[in-house]
């Protein structure tokens, strides 16, 4: 039997491998021979490619089943790797590929000292992009429902951002310099008092910061929401870094301070559905018992007629007060409109007004009788 054509052809080519890689062998320049050089080039041109086949072919189907799902997690995620370009790709086949080349140790610590700096830059990069991508998915669909604290949420994202990607860059030098022999105990002693210094000098406006942070994350109100805050009332116009307008029913715009508005207690009327209205009735002394009877009666069919707005609850006697018997009303305004709420209310006390005049019943005001006796 004789050898197949293809199998002799396989042991000349290794044959030929063999010579190519001995001659390689014998020649050198800077300390290394070519073949070492060949070497490099090999491990740089295939670590080049698999991590361009990866963009090609990996994040492109990530991509694809991120935009699948409902989350805004995944598509960030994907943004940032994404975002890791050519400078990213060339930084790790030169790292892997150099580790086969002998260099002068000054030579090889600075090319490390550019490789570590150019893939922090692109990792940070990346993380840049992949928390923009976050923000532009969660604003545009707060825009897209209409909620009006998109600009309060771009604003709070965007520092949030910012303050990550700043945190992750002073890590990622003090480990490089810590790397290189660079003794970074003292330097982390004097970021941590200069940081303080700082936060006691900016100790309002910090406060101002972190309550924002707080309202953003914990939605106490947003803008638009009618609430009270103490004794004022209103409209929330505007969400700041510091502070929060409030426009009053008189007109007026309210500054308060964001820190102030988290220690304080606060009635948010947004979820409001009905009113709950309570009113207290003064009837004079000396009715006859049938006629203080009849007087839940009328208050219910002056209510149960005032309207769809108007809900009748009870009316009960409630107190013999110093110059009038009370009866409290209880009645509940369906409406959360404020102006509405007071109509309803004012037809209420005509009404109630109207029928007991009808009924010759007054409604006293305080009287005091002094009676002076000779001694």
């Amino acid at each position: 039997m004789g050898i197949p054509p293809h199998f002799m052809y396989t042991i000349v080519t290794m044959t030929q491998l063999e010579q190519a890689q001995t001659i390689l062998a014998r020649y050198f320049l800077f300390g290394n021979s070519f073949l070492t050089y060949a070497q490099a080039l090999a491990v740089f041109l295939s670590i080049s490619l698999a991590l361009k086949l990866f963009e090609l072919i990996i994040i492109q189907r990530l991509e694809k089943l991120a935009k699948k799902s409902k989350t805004y997690i995944d598509d960030a995620i994907v943004a940032g790797i994404k975002g890791l370009g050519l400078p990213m790709y060339i930084a790790v086949s030169l790292y892997f590929s150099l580790a086969l080349i002998t260099l002068p140790d000054p030579v090889a610590r600075g090319v490390n000292i550019a490789l570590y700096l150019v893939m922090l830059q692109q990792i940070m990069r990346g993380v840049g992009l992949g928390f923009s991508a976050y923000i532009e998915q969660y604003i545009g669909e707060k825009e897209n429902n209409g909620q009006s604290d998109a600009k309060h949420a771009r604003a709070m994202l965007g520092i949030m951002r910012g303050i990550t990607i700043s945190l992750l860059w002073i890590v990622a030098l003090l480990f490089l310099a810590s790397n290189i022999g660079i003794n970074v105990t003292s330097l982390v002693a004097s970021l941590g008092i200069g940081g303080i210094a700082v936060a006691l000098a900016l100790q309002n406006v910090l406060g101002d910061m972190f309550s924002s942070f707080s309202i953003f994350i914990d939605k106490p109100f947003q803008v638009g929401d009618f609430i009270q805050v103490g004794e004022n009332s209103g409209t929330v116009k505007y969400i700041g870094m510091r502070s929060t307008r409030i426009q009053t029913q008189r007109g007026q715009e309210l500054v308060i301070s964001n820190r102030e508005l988290t220690m304080s207690k606060i009635e948010n009327f947004r979820l409001l559905e009905r009113r709950r209205d309570v009113i207290v009735l003064n009837i004079p002394y000396g009715l006859p018992r049938k006629a203080l009877e009849e007087v839940p009666g009328i208050v219910k069919k002056v209510i149960s007629s005032s309207g769809k707005l108007a809900t009748y609850d009870r009316c009960h006697l409630r107190d013999f007060a110093d110059s009038s018997i009370q009866f409290e009303i209880v009645y509940y305004v369906e409406t959360a409109d404020y102006m509405k709420y007071m109509s309803c209310r004012e037809k209420i006390l005509l009404g109630v007004y109207t029928a007991l005049a009808r009924e010759k019943i007054d409604i006293p005001y305080p009287t005091q009788i002094i009676k002076l006796e000779h001694i």
